[in-house]
């Protein structure tokens, strides 16, 4: 007589089931490590794309900048000398744009005349600088509803020719333009900083590089001048400083730009980005960009970043400055 086959036991049943399980967990978490590692890529390939964009666009501009000089007279040293109708000045934003709320890091602005098809001679005022703050110049009416997001990023400048008194003239005959008579940073700056610290203004002269770049730095040669200003003459006169960079570019200019992830800011609180942001303004002010002390203070700003969960990558560009 056969032997009737028995079914499962409860605890077969039991030890089935949790195999199962165990199973089910593990291809879980299988799944779950495969879709945050692809998204990790695909958000580093995407930071590393825009930064590569940011750098490619400040290359392009600098490369274009000149200062057309022409040989003139300086009757005070009674030597020949570099004149200029044109303005190239790189340094702190702290001393290029103190009134600018949110700025981090170094600032470049300069004039150059641009072809473009028959009209020859037209100026153009560009520049970059890194800023934090709302989204709001940007974005459309309709958006209104939507809570502004607070971000660092790298911005462009640019002015029409249009809306400067620089090259008006003096009101005496054969007399320079303005932006050769003034004798204070103030006012030599207003060009940039003015319409910057306008809130009727900025919208329409401002532009978005880059989001996430948290510091942008400009090294000079000669590097002993932290400030290269072409126009350094009219509000120091006399200094070594101010001649041998007297409407003449510097030779080199190396950029470092700065870039954190988005995700980083996007897991803070509001309250916590904005305290976190001013701790790196802070940070970054307190620290020397000297040639020599540079690559200690970006190790400090990295370290400082990711102590606080941000992933950091930095670019380095050396842009050779050719034209005068």
């Amino acid at each position: 007589m056969m032997r009737q086959q028995q079914g499962w036991t409860l605890i077969e049943v039991m030890v089935s089931t949790s195999i199962l399980v165990l199973l089910m967990v593990m291809m879980a978490e299988a799944l779950s490590t495969t879709q945050r590692s692809w998204l990790t890529s695909r958000t580093t390939a995407a930071a590393q794309q825009e930064l590569d964009y940011a750098a490619g666009v400040i290359s392009r501009q600098l490369q274009q900048a000149t200062l057309q000089t022409r040989p003139g007279y300086d009757g005070a040293l009674n030597q020949t000398v570099p004149e200029s109708d044109l303005h190239f000045v790189c340094g702190p934003s702290a001393e290029l744009l103190p009134a600018l709320p949110g700025a981090c890091g170094d600032a470049v602005f300069f004039q150059r005349p641009m072809q473009d098809g028959s009209l020859t001679q037209v100026l153009q005022c560009s520049g970059f600088f890194v800023q934090y703050g709302g989204d709001e110049a940007w974005r459309p009416t309709f958006s209104s509803a939507i809570p502004v997001q607070r971000r660092f990023r790298l911005l462009q400048f640019h002015q029409p020719a249009s809306g400067l008194t620089l090259f008006q003239p003096s009101g005496v005959a054969g007399g320079p333009p303005l932006q050769a008579q003034m004798t204070s940073r103030t006012d030599l700056y207003g060009w940039f900083s003015q319409p910057l610290g306008n809130s009727a203004s900025y919208p329409g002269c401002v532009s978005v590089v880059a989001e996430n770049v948290v510091a942008m730095f400009a090294q000079n040669t000669p590097t002993s001048l932290r400030c290269y200003d072409t126009r350094r003459q009219q509000w120091e006169p006399g200094s070594t400083d101010a001649i041998s960079s007297r409407h003449q570019l510097p030779g080199m200019v190396e950029v470092t730009l700065v870039m954190t992830d988005e995700s980083g800011w996007a897991r803070l609180s509001v309250e916590r980005a904005v305290a976190l942001a001013e701790q790196l303004q802070n940070f970054v002010k307190g620290q020397s960009w000297l040639p020599s002390a540079m690559p200690q203070s970006l190790d400090a700003v990295k370290q400082m970043l990711m102590s606080n969960g941000m992933s950091v990558r930095i670019v380095v560009l050396n842009v050779a400055m050719g034209g005068q």
